[in-house]
């Protein structure tokens, strides 16, 4: 069991952290459950401590990755150990062991050795526990944590705090309310909810494994599954009633049996079928639509557009896309050059939905979660639809 942990400053103040690579882990690791922390350290912080792994460690020990912040360079710990690692103050930093003296007017306060005791500002912590898979085949993809969804997250927290730049668009009713593409371990979803003022999230992806990992994950964390439904939307044929006009929504669904044509009650949905609550949300106070590596394959990528482009075009308040995605470059052997070929095909399936408008997000909001590094090929997108602004 892997853990990861996060905080954030008591003031609105907050700098961006350039952490360093975390271990990598080999295709036979066992899913672990994760906590994802983000540290956003206060001014005057002092460089936290680094934790060295026991020789026993392995993948699947409780851990905890953390940014130092401070006058000095940033850096990543990661320490796996058997143990809790208990709070932030004991955990890294605090300087060396010892009870602190009272401080006098002759300077501040110092401990046992002489060194100044240094008063940190406090910071509150959010974490949230996540079971996933280090490595998968791509049918699994959706086991694992992937790097866009971090910045998609540190995306969210940054529009709900106090110096952000631009807020999500709410409903008619004044909720926030939003629905994840390929919402996969369902870091974003939860994210949305805990850091980023969501009132509602809906997790949405496809494959049994898929959700109920999904689900699991959010019972492991302090949100009610009423906060986080986790619901099967695939995108190649995504819920009719989602999409159609508020009149054909309001008919009842009849089905005609095979024999005599008399309409049958509509069957059973499963467990993660779409109620008629969900559909009435979605149509009437869903304005925010999120995803995070959804381009990858190409195939994938053309079903992706084409379920964002039906959504966003559906019959309800307007909504807007921000999806959060890598460019995955390659050399090419036939065109003897470095390509980006996922990338490409995104935009060329973007120019065939007229009717979307895209425009990149400058990726310069403070970095809270600290186990990824924000190349300069991860990227931030807002899709809308035209003329719904």
């Amino acid at each position: 069991v892997s853990r990861f942990t996060a905080t954030f400053p008591a003031s609105s103040s907050a700098c961006a952290v350039r952490p360093l690579e975390p271990p990598v882990l080999g295709p036979q690791d066992p899913i672990a459950q994760s906590t994802l922390d983000a540290h956003a350290p206060g001014a005057g912080g002092r460089p936290e401590k680094r934790c060295a792994p026991p020789l026993d460690a392995t993948p699947s020990d409780t851990g905890r990755i953390a940014a130092a912040t401070p006058l000095s360079p940033p850096s990543l710990e990661y320490c796996p150990t058997h143990q809790h690692l208990g709070s932030a103050a004991a955990a890294v930093g605090g300087g060396r062991r010892g009870s602190a003296t009272e401080g006098t007017d002759a300077g501040p306060a110092e401990d046992t050795d002489g060194d100044p005791v240094l008063q940190r500002p406090k910071r509150r912590r959010v974490t949230l526990h996540l079971p996933h898979a280090m490595a998968t085949t791509i049918p699994d993809v959706g086991l694992q944590v992937w790097s866009g969804a971090l910045l998609l997250a540190d995306f969210l927290a940054h529009c709900a705090s106090e110096s952000a730049t631009q807020r999500l668009p709410r409903g008619p009713s004044g909720r926030l309310v939003g629905l994840e593409l390929g919402g996969g371990t369902g870091l974003v979803s939860l994210a949305s909810v805990t850091l980023g003022g969501f009132d509602r999230c809906y997790c949405t992806d496809v494959g049994d494994a898929v959700l109920r990992n999904c689900s699991d994950g959010i019972g492991l964390n302090e949100v009610s599954p009423e906060a986080v439904p986790v619901r099967e939307l695939d995108w190649i044929s995504p819920p009719p009633r989602l999409a159609r006009p508020r009149a054909v929504l309001t008919e009842p669904a009849q089905h005609n049996d095979a024999e005599g044509g008399r309409p049958e009650e509509s069957p059973r949905p499963s467990q993660w079928g779409w109620t008629d609550d969900d559909e009435r949300c979605f149509r009437e106070e869903t304005t925010v639509l999120l995803a995070a590596d959804t381009v990858y394959l190409d195939s994938a990528t053309t079903a992706f557009v084409s379920c964002a482009h039906t959504l966003l075009t559906a019959a309800g308040p307007p909504r807007v896309l921000y999806l959060a995605m890598e460019k995955r470059i390659n050399f090419s052997m036939d065109e003897l050059a470095v390509v980006a070929p996922a990338h490409d095909h995104f935009l060329a399936t973007l120019e065939q939905h007229q009717g979307l408008e895209a425009v990149p997000i400058a990726v310069d909001f403070p970095q809270l979660f600290a186990s990824y590094t924000r190349s300069p090929q991860l990227e931030l997108w807002r899709i809308n639809a035209v003329g719904s602004d």
